[in-house]
Order: C-alpha cells, then sequence, then structure tokens
C-alpha cells in the first residue's frame, strides 16, 4: 500500500502554545480507520492508541466482565503472527516502554509508549507497531490463559471494593433503568467469568472469538500515533500496520473495493470530506439500545443509602437525556460544562461556600459523567461532617429553595458576565496547556475523542476537548461588555443557560444516593429496614421510593446566594476577547508551519536552578524557563520556611498541619477566583521536621500577592485575638483528621510504602502518635505554637522558575514582613547549618518484618519487601542496583503474576530514601504476608540462578545490550512507571492542595517539586536518579562482578544482607473473608439453578457451616428441605456446587498451585528455599528507628 490511499481531512486545529512545534494531521486509512498523526520533534519517545467502539455494554447479560476479559486477553494471549504471549510484554519492558488498556461502557482502548532507543528509533516503535497491531487482526484467545486473566480481573477487582468513587458508581447504576446495559456490573469477577460460565456450559474460548468478531473492526476504531517523525513516516507506519484490519464486523458484507477506474489522487491531495459528519459512538451504540434511556422519569427508586464505616458522603444525581431536548449536542456539552463551573464555585455567595462556612461539608465537588451516548449525569458530591450528615434535608432544602432560582430565575445579566468571562478563562487554561502530558496517555485520550460527537466537538477543538462557545466565525462577537452585540448575544445565552437548569435540575429529575451509618444521619428511621446485599461490590443497601428528605419547617436561612464574580483582573493577554483569539489564532498558526521551523530537542532544554544569594538563614535559586511556552508570564514559586528553634516531636508537627489546613481555610474564598485561572497552591507541613512549605502558581504578576495573603493569615493567627474562631480550628482539625483516617483507607500496598517511609526515615511518626498529639491541641496552645514559630529564627529556602520578574519582590516581602532572612547579607560562602533529612541506614545482617494491620474493608494483604544496597550517593552502588531493578523489571511480573498467579499488583523496581538506595518487590494478594514474603524469596532464588546459567555472552546479549540501548537513547534507565515510585520523599502528598488536579500533578510541576527537594538535600548537581547511573560501569561490567555484588547485596543466602518488609494484613479475619465469598458463591449459584432462601437465612447456614464442605452440605439439605426442595438439591447441583467453589477459592490463596504452569518451570523454581538470615519481628517501631536490632 502507498500513501496515496490515504484520505487527509483539512481541519484547522487549535493548538496552544506548547504545541507550536507539533504537526498535527487527521486521515482515514482505506480500510476505514480513523487515524490521527501527531509529529513533534522534540519528543524523545513514541506512542500509539487505538480505541474501539465497544464495551461492557456489549456483554451478554448472562455474562458481565466478557468485554473486559476480552481487553485482557487480546494483549496477553498473542497473535497468529506472534503466538509467544510474552512477547509484547517483553518488548516492550525491556525497551523501557509502557503499555496499558482500559474498557468503559462504550469503548475499549489500548496503547503504549516506546522510547526512541538511539541506533533504531524508526524500527524498535515499527516493529512494536506491527505486533501491538497483530492482535486486531489475527488474536489468538489461548484457552491455557484465559483463567489466568480471569484471576487477575478478579484481584483487581478487589482492589476496587473499597474504593468509594467505585461504590458510588455501582450505586448509581443500581439506580438506573435496567433495561439499559449501563445498568449492569461491568468489570466482571471469577464468579461472573467462570463460576456462571462453568454451570451454564459456557465455551468462553468461543465466545470470545465471537465478540471479537463483532466487534472488532476498523470502521469501530481510531488510531493516534505520537512521535518525532514526521507526519509522512508516521502516515506509512499507520498504512502498512493497521490497513490489514477487517473493515467491517465479519458478520457483515464487506464493503466492496474501490472501482478501479477512477482517477488516483496525488498523494499530497487533500480528500475534502466534512470530517464533523464522523459520530462512530452513535452510530455504533445507538441502535444497540432500542431507545433505551438510562434513567426514565417514571422510576419509583430515586433514592439509595449504602451503609458504610467511611466518612458520609451524599452524590445528587441530574440526568441530561439527549433525545429529549430541544438543546443540541454542542449546547449540551457547553451547558453542561457552564453548569460544572457554577455549582462547584467556592468563592463568597457560592453553595459550596456556604456549605463549608456552615461546617457541614469538607469537599464539594460538582461534575459531568458521561454515562453513555445521548446521556451524562450532572453531578454534586459532598464529603460530609457528621453535622451535616444530619442535616442532608437542609442542604436538599436551600439547593431547590435558594441556590438554584438565584441561577436560573433571577441574576440574567451577571450570569451573562460570568459565562462571558467564564469563556475567557477557559481560552486562557488552553492556551497554556502543558504539553508534557505521558505521550501514550494523550493518544488514549485523542482516540477516545476521535469517535465522539465530532459535529458537536468540533474537530478543530479536538485538542481543547471541548467546543468554543463562540463560534470563531462571528468575528463581531466579543466579550461582554466590548460592544452592545455582544452583551445582547451573551444575555442570550444566559436566559438559554437559565432554561437548561429549569429543565434539568429539578426535584423530579434528581436521584441520590447517601453513604454512611443510619444511625448517625437523618435516616435513622429506616436503620432497621431490611438491607439488600449487592453481590458484585459487596456492600449493604436499600432503596427508597421518591427522596426520603424531611420538610423544612420555621427554619430560615440568611445566607445571600450569587453569581460568582470573577472579580479578579486578568491577565494582560486577555485585555480583551479579540485580543485573546487573534493569539489562539497566531498559536494555531506556528503549529501549523512547525514543519518548516527548526526544533531542538526535549532532553537538550532542562535547564537547572542557579543560586543568586545565600547566607546562613536563606537560599535563593532561579530558573528562567524561556523554552517552555506553558510558563510564558508565569511563575512556579517554592518556598520552605523552617523554625529553627523549635523541637521536631508529633506535637509540633501536627501543630503545623492544623496551621496548613487553617491557612487553606482562611484564604481560599479570597483566591478562589485566581483558582480557575490556572493558579495553583500547595501547602506542605507533613515531613515531621518544623518546616511549613509552599508551592505557588500562576501568572507572575499576581503571585506577589497570593504571597502576601498566605504570611498575613499566618502573623493574624496569633496577634489578633478574634481572627482565628473556633469554628475555623475544628473545621482544619477535622480536615487534619479526614487526612489521616482517608490514609488509613488507603489499599494495602499503598499503606505498605507509606509504612517502609515511617519506619526508615527520622521525623515520620506513626499514624497513632500523630492522631495522639492532634487530640491535645486546643485553640489556647495551637496560637502558642502559632507565636513560637513566628518569633522562632528561621530558614528561607526560595526557589522561582519561569518568568523571574517577581522573584525579588516575593525575596524582598518575605524578609521584610516574615523571615527577615537577608540582615546576614546576601551572599556567604556557608549556608545552611543543620540537617534536614535523615534516614536510619539498616546494619549488615538484617532481616526484619513490621507487620500492620489494613483497612476494615479490605480483604486483601500486600508484602513491601525492601533490600536496602547501600548510600543514596555511592554512584556504583546506585548503578548496580539501578541495573538490577531492569533486570528484574523483565521477570518478576511474569513469574510471580502471569505465571504464578501470587497476585494481582506485583511490581518491583529501584526504591530511594533521602540517604540509602535499595530495590522494592511490592505485592497486593490474597495470601498472607509470610506466604507473600516466601514467594519472593523463591523469586530471588530463581533469578539468581537463572544468571548462574548465563555465560558473558549472553548475559551482554540478554541484559546489558538493552540496558545500554535505553542509556543512549537519552532514557538513561528511568524505572518503568509500572514499578511504583522510586523516590518515596517526592511522591508524598502536600497536606493541602488547591486548584486544578491537572495541573497539579503534571509533569513540569512534579519536576520543580522535584528540584526543591533536592535544594533542600544540597544535591545541587540536580542529576536524576536515572542520571545518576554510570554508563561506563555497566559497558564494562563482567557477570563475575554482577553476580558478586548480588551474593553480597541482594542474594537471600547473604548474611550481610541488609532488608526489611513492611506486612500488611487485612483486618477481617481469614474466616470472615472466606465465608462472603461463599456467601456470594452461594447466592449467585442457588440463584441460576432456581432455588430461593433469603439472603440473612444463608449467612447464618455459612457461618455455621464454618467453611467445611460436609457442614455447609448438611446445612443446606436441612433448609431446603422444609421446603419439600431437598431431593431436587442432591440431585441437580450439590456436587457442581464444590467444584464451583473450589475453583473460586483457590484465587484466595493467590493460586499458589501451579495448574498454568509447565513443568519445565516446576522444576526450575525451588519452592523449599531458606534465607540465610532468620526473619526477625519488629515490636517497637521507635525503638528500632533509634537502635539497630
Amino acid at each position: 500500500m502507498t500513501s496515496k490511499q490515504l484520505k487527509y481531512y483539512d481541519v484547522p486545529f487549535l493548538t496552544p502554545f506548547s504545541f507550536e512545534g507539533r504537526t498535527h494531521r487527521l486521515c482515514k486509512l482505506p480500510n476505514g480507520l480513523l487515524t490521527l498523526l501527531i509529529s513533534d520533534p522534540t519528543e524523545n519517545s513514541s506512542a500509539c492508541s487505538l480505541s474501539v467502539a465497544t464495551g461492557s455494554h456489549n456483554d451478554p447479560p448472562e455474562l458481565p466482565g466478557l468485554a473486559h476479559l476480552c481487553e485482557h486477553m487480546v494483549l496477553a494471549a498473542g497473535s497468529k503472527k506472534y503466538p509467544n504471549p510474552g512477547y509484547y510484554h517483553e518488548m516492550i519492558m525491556k525497551n523501557g516502554g509502557s503499555q496499558n488498556a482500559f474498557t468503559t461502557g462504550e469503548q475499549t482502548t489500548f496503547y503504549f509508549e516506546f522510547p526512541n532507543i538511539y541506533h533504531s528509533s524508526q524500527e524498535g516503535f515499527a516493529e512494536a507497531l506491527d505486533v501491538f497491531a497483530s492482535f486486531f487482526s489475527e488474536p489468538l484467545f489461548n484457552s491455557a490463559l484465559i483463567n489466568k486473566e480471569i484471576y487477575a480481573i478478579e484481584s483487581e477487582h478487589d482492589v476496587n471494593l473499597s474504593n468509594q468513587r467505585k461504590i458510588f458508581y455501582q450505586a448509581t447504576r443500581l439506580l438506573a433503568n435496567g433495561n439499559h446495559p449501563f445498568s449492569r456490573f461491568s468489570t466482571g469477577n471469577i464468579s461472573t467469568l467462570n463460576s456462571i460460565p462453568h454451570l451454564k456450559n459456557l465455551n468462553l474460548k468461543n465466545l470470545l472469538h465471537e465478540y471479537f468478531k463483532e466487534n472488532f473492526c476498523a470502521s469501530k476504531m481510531t488510531l493516534c500515533l505520537r512521535g518525532p517523525q514526521s507526519i509522512h513516516s508516521l502516515a506509512k507506519l499507520a498504512l502498512s500496520k493497521f490497513s490489514q484490519i477487517k473493515s467491517n464486523p465479519q458478520r457483515y458484507r464487506s464493503s466492496p473495493p474501490m472501482s478501479p477506474s477512477k482517477p488516483k489522487r496525488h498523494s499530497n491531495e487533500k480528500v475534502e470530506v466534512n470530517p464533523q459528519t464522523i459520530n462512530i459512538l452513535k452510530k455504533t451504540w445507538l441502535p444497540k439500545y432500542h431507545g433505551q434511556i438510562c434513567f426514565t422519569s417514571d422510576e419509583q427508586e430515586k433514592f439509595i443509602f449504602i451503609k458504610s464505616s467511611k466518612h458520609p458522603a451524599v452524590r445528587f444525581i441530574f440526568p441530561i437525556v439527549e433525545k429529549y431536548t430541544r438543546f443540541t449536542p454542542k449546547e449540551i456539552k457547553i451547558m453542561s460544562h457552564l453548569w460544572s463551573e457554577l455549582l462547584g464555585d467556592e468563592s463568597p455567595g457560592s453553595f459550596g461556600h456556604w456549605l463549608q462556612k456552615k461546617g457541614w461539608v469538607t469537599y464539594s465537588y460538582a461534575f459531568v459523567s458521561e454515562v453513555a451516548i445521548g446521556n451524562s449525569n450532572m453531578i454534586i458530591e459532598l464529603d460530609l461532617t457528621k453535622t451535616g450528615f444530619k442535616n442532608l434535608s437542609h442542604i436538599a432544602n436551600v439547593l431547590f429553595e435558594q441556590v438554584i432560582p438565584a441561577f436560573s430565575q433571577k441574576n440574567t445579566l451577571e450570569l451573562a458576565q460570568f459565562m462571558s468571562k467564564q469563556n475567557c478563562i477557559d481560552l486562557i487554561r488552553f492556551l497554556y496547556q502543558n504539553a508534557e502530558i505521558s505521550p501514550m496517555e494523550e493518544c488514549a485520550n485523542l482516540s477516545c475523542l476521535l469517535q465522539d460527537d465530532l459535529e458537536a466537538l468540533d474537530p478543530a477543538c479536538i485538542f481543547k476537548g471541548s467546543p468554543l462557545m463562540i463560534d470563531f466565525k462571528h468575528s463581531d462577537l466579543g466579550n461582554y461588555g466590548e460592544n452592545k452585540g455582544s452583551d445582547l448575544w451573551w444575555i442570550g445565552q444566559a436566559i438559554k443557560f437559565q432554561s437548561f437548569l429549569k429543565q434539568f435540575m429539578v426535584p423530579s429529575n434528581m436521584w441520590v444516593i447517601v453513604s454512611g451509618n443510619t444511625r448517625e444521619s437523618q435516616f435513622e428511621e429506616f436503620s432497621s429496614q431490611e438491607f439488600q446485599f449487592d453481590l458484585f461490590y459487596e456492600f449493604e443497601y436499600f432503596k427508597h421510593n421518591g427522596i426520603p428528605f424531611r420538610d423544612i419547617i420555621g427554619w430560615t436561612n440568611d445566607y445571600q446566594f450569587m453569581i460568582p464574580q470573577l472579580g479578579y483582573p486578568m491577565p494582560h493577554i486577555a485585555s480583551s476577547y479579540f485580543q485573546l483569539k487573534k493569539i489562539l489564532n497566531d498559536s494555531t498558526q506556528r503549529s501549523q508551519s512547525a514543519p518548516l521551523n527548526f526544533t531542538i530537542h526535549n532532553s537538550l532544554l532542562n535547564t537547572v536552578p542557579h543560586l543568586v544569594s545565600q547566607n546562613r538563614y536563606h537560599e535563593m535559586w532561579v530558573m528562567p524557563d524561556n523554552e517552555d511556552p506553558s510558563l510564558h508570564l508565569k511563575s512556579i514559586v517554592s518556598f520552605e520556611i523552617f523554625g529553627l528553634d523549635l523541637e521536631a516531636c508529633p506535637r509540633n508537627t501536627m501543630n503545623l498541619e492544623i496551621l496548613g489546613q487553617t491557612i487553606f481555610i482562611l484564604i481560599s474564598p479570597e483566591i478562589y477566583s485566581s483558582l480557575k485561572l490556572g493558579f495553583t497552591c500547595e501547602i506542605t507541613s507533613n515531613k515531621g521536621d518544623i518546616r511549613l512549605g509552599f508551592t505557588i502558581s500562576g501568572f507572575s504578576e499576581q503571585l506577589i500577592s497570593f504571597v502576601k495573603s498566605i504570611i498575613e493569615t499566618i502573623k493574624r493567627i496569633p496577634e489578633e485575638a478574634d481572627f482565628l474562631s473556633k469554628e475555623t480550628l475544628r473545621r482544619a482539625r477535622i480536615l487534619v483528621r479526614n487526612n489521616y483516617e482517608n490514609a488509613a483507607n488507603e489499599n494495602c500496598a499503598n499503606i505498605g510504602s507509606i509504612g517502609l517511609y515511617i519506619i526508615l526515615e527520622k521525623y515520620m511518626w506513626t499514624l497513632e502518635e500523630r492522631l495522639e498529639a492532634l487530640e491535645d491541641i486546643d485553640t489556647e496552645n495551637f496560637k502558642h505554637f502559632c507565636q513560637s514559630f513566628l518569633d522562632s529564627k528561621k530558614y528561607l529556602s526560595l526557589f522561582v522558575q519561569g518568568d523571574l520578574s517577581c522573584a525579588d519582590d516575593i525575596n524582598g516581602y518575605l524578609h521584610r514582613s516574615f523571615t527577615h532572612h537577608l540582615d546576614g547579607g546576601i551572599y556567604e560562602t556557608k549556608g545552611k547549618t543543620f540537617a534536614v533529612e535523615t534516614t536510619k541506614i539498616l546494619e549488615p545482617g538484617t532481616n526484619a518484618c513490621v507487620q500492620h494491620e489494613g483497612q476494615k474493608d479490605d480483604p486483601n494483604n500486600s508484602i513491601i519487601y525492601f533490600i536496602q544496597t547501600g548510600r543514596r550517593n555511592d554512584r556504583t552502588i546506585f548503578t548496580l542496583t539501578n541495573f538490577t531493578a531492569f533486570i528484574m523489571s523483565l521477570n518478576l511480573t511474569l513469574e510471580l503474576r502471569n505465571k504464578r498467579q501470587v497476585g494481582y499488583l506485583v511490581i518491583s523496581g529501584l526504591r530511594l530514601l533521602s540517604n540509602s538506595v535499595g530495590l522494592h518487590i511490592t505485592i497486593m494478594s490474597g495470601g498472607s504476608p509470610i506466604d507473600l514474603e516466601n514467594k519472593i524469596d523463591e523469586y530471588l532464588w530463581h533469578l539468581e540462578s537463572q544468571l548462574q546459567k548465563l555465560d558473558e555472552q549472553a548475559f551482554h546479549r540478554e541484559y546489558i545490550r538493552y540496558y545500554l540501548q535505553l542509556l543512549d537513547g537519552g532514557r538513561r534507565g528511568d524505572t518503568n512507571e509500572n514499578s511504583g515510585p522510586a523516590d518515596l520523599l517526592n511522591k508524598l502528598v502536600a497536606s493541602v492542595q488547591i486548584g486544578d488536579s491537572e495541573l497539579l500533578s503534571s509533569p513540569i510541576m512534579k519536576r520543580h517539586k522535584k528540584l526543591q527537594t533536592q535544594i533542600i538535600q544540597e544535591q545541587y548537581d540536580f542529576i536524576t536518579e536515572s542520571e545518576a547511573v554510570d554508563g561506563s560501569l555497566i559497558s564494562q561490567l563482567s557477570l563475575k562482578q554482577y553476580l558478586s555484588f548480588f551474593k553480597q547485596y541482594i542474594s537471600i543466602y547473604s548474611k550481610v544482607r541488609s532488608k526489611i518488609s513492611i506486612m500488611v494484613s487485612s483486618s477481617m479475619t481469614e474466616k470472615e473473608i472466606v465465608n462472603k465469598k461463599i456467601f456470594l458463591q452461594l447466592e449467585t449459584f442457588l440463584k441460576i439453578k432456581g432455588f430461593a432462601i433469603p439472603a440473612d437465612e444463608l449467612k447464618k447456614i455459612v457461618e455455621r457451616s464454618n467453611g467445611k464442605p460436609k457442614s455447609l452440605a448438611m446445612e443446606l439439605y436441612s433448609s431446603f428441605r422444609t421446603r419439600s426442595d431437598a431431593l431436587r438439591l442432591c440431585s441437580a447441583v450439590l456436587a457442581e456446587l464444590f467444584k464451583m467453589l473450589a475453583m473460586s477459592l483457590r484465587h484466595r490463596y493467590g493460586n499458589l498451585a501451579h495448574d498454568d504452569t509447565s513443568k519445565r518451570d516446576l522444576q526450575e523454581w525451588n519452592t523449599n528455599v531458606k534465607p540465610a538470615l532468620d526473619l526477625k519481628v519488629i515490636e517497637d517501631i521507635n525503638f528500632f528507628k533509634r537502635v539497630q536490632i
């Protein structure tokens, strides 16, 4: 095939500043595959994503999770061209790449990223594409791998069981129209994908083949390629690799080939086809839904209560149905976006501000969730305090009696002004959109968007992700206030938006989800009601006809709700809409002319901070970022203030935590308008020492006022008697406690990672110590601490990145108003005189473990197995440790997760603490932590035995060569993102984060905070952990030399190895876990077989049987004998039942049997290894931190 067969669309893509060096083209392959090509010469990796318009809504009703299983099997089982099941994953991992996939109701997306190795970037990516594309032409649904992937899905689902968002989504399904596939469970688990098919004699391999044939075809697919290659090269790759995918489902007749009599087009000629007519999702799904919608107005049950021990929460859901409205799909996208900005606002006069001022919520959110084509939900979610939980009726009453009328019936002019200003804000934030998103993540987002309604979105806005409020063809329209025509137009839009609210935001169109304890809420009267049990997410709930909120009588609220004023100065680039539109057009033109421009590779643009002033009380670093367009006129400022006279202890740490939350509460209403414009603020106070850190970002001309708000707030707390109210302090304490309770409710793997940091870092107090100290803090001693912090000698570390015009003003203000750090002069050779981070160095011969209980609802166990190899600043040790992490990345997941099914989450990688370096192996599983420890020991024995079998040539061919390619390709041995965080210190989340979460977690922000950490830790070379690798050492490394390192530091037979494990065990007893699984399996089984039994009675039967098959059989027999059904039970199902239970419970114990493992693997794997050092349990953590066991 040649590029002449491509059809190009002429789309003038709108692009932000950061895209100016990129070229973008939209085209269609001969088989109908819609493809977006992104050429970015500065990029150091290539990426691909393919989305298919199929998902869980295509699951057969009797087989939930089939689409998810197909997603797993497509990538895991190989293809006819590449039949080796592990080849794709091995190739990606060996070359330092990443890959992933996900399934939603209507889409399945597969994507990967591949680094450009210096000598073979074209060939390597081309080969990866060839393997990847083969999965979508002729996949092999290998029967031997189906059970393995079902176990992986079961483990994945187990992780979701305690996730509040997942539970709320399942509750939303329970309220939905039962005739729409959205209402069905979609993830799949061992019951739906193993037990039920077994009971119904379903052939999963055949079903997967049929599902694939019907849904995986080019007409339902979209492709996105991004890389440094030219557009022409990317087009050739797309054409050569993906044109073999069949055009249409096999049950349909393929389209006839193009007639040869038609004239051929020139390769550069664009086909004048309007891409706005493309709507893959609507074309695919509307015929399948047969007119059904997700939520119908005649449904009676609109309320669901979920019994939960976690913090109470509520969701108000307002469905939008495109089918029953006069609003166009484009208008719905615009209006729903405005709705989330309006109802999510937290400035004075807003619903969110009122709720927080009352002390009824800790956080409020407003967002839109797309649940199916033509169906979306506007959602208000509130994280409630106990007081708010008891006042839900008041909250609902105020929402409908005051808030909605203020927006839908009044304030039309103010609403018009708000919409106009919001339009400018959206354009400014788009212009400053960061390009540093992972290439494969961007490709995945875009391949999904390409299947959307392109008429509503407008293909030109594909990178913006939403349509423009003012179409550029309306050249005479501007902001409200710029001319009379614009004023009238915006007033018309405001009236239209009010009509939108009147249609959709009404009590009759509201569904409600509440989560909490009935006895602590206004729903106590329902506590005796019979609860139902959700078989998939294992929570108890009841549904109710209508919304059971009490009528509020004689209660008045004098809070004045209003349209947000957004009364802050806009940056000068947005002085008028016409100027802003011109800037956007100019940016777009520069992107379109990018192929003619000279570009510099990304890796050459990394600048580092330089010191501009220093003395014993401060250091000031700056880093201009002239090459980063996303920082044009913007700055990122970090300043950390150390109280040098104060003791580092749990009490003072908690005082700092309260101070951080108090600042957040007091300044949030003042700065909220700035946050909408893209400003961010983070407050860090949880690192244990007496340090209060801030990282703020935004337009540099306004950052000084941001800093002043923070410092003046700190000063007023102890100085003004009435400034800090008891209610504000109470809210701050609640927020601090919630943060720690949320941390304690993380999954067991995350708890273990935090635990490792607590054990080995000096100032990391335990959760118990922190909460105990929190209880002792009242208003008086908190103010006393704040005064002591003000009076203390201080050390300031200031780092300004980007536009430096604000740097001197901020430095001068901090000196005059707070730190007085310039009194000793602006430059001295001697800098700070105190240590800031210290790590406990494990002594040689350490083999210890810490045992901890996980969160209440998590049935999983985990282990973080940490091998310390040496000091972080020892380059030789660091290099060999990083190299070992690379070797383990190639086979650990394959051996423990894929072959032996030890757990769903099985990762390993480099692990850095403040002063030490090592390796971690992290597993989350149903198996006990001790069993997981043994499995890791077995793996390390196996790895060592395999290394000893190599000769020098094989060692260099299998490991050294690939690792050196990564180094030479600019990747510098970067640890794979799937290996978990390397540097735990940099992964600590700030106590307070204010602003857009995408900006706060953007790569540029992560790098800034990493540089600030390096400044604090005096790592002034500013190299990354990967750049610290000594490539020359690796190139000269012999197998003998490496085995010497391995045997001393890694091997389980080493007597001088330093190793510690953090073991997190489920707080649920093994009996509770097993009984719950048996109950779920039994209930499903008996329903399928037509046996009815009350859930409570079945639970009691399971509990009395103690998991013993004989006892269970007798209990079931007795129960059904009273119903004259015992004979049918015995003859039909008992033998089948116990076979099913055995298959299901095998997964609970990590599938430690090797039924799917080859005999050769079993022969090479020793299950009786014993480390040279006995494992010792650490009973007293504080004692261990002080001395060595």
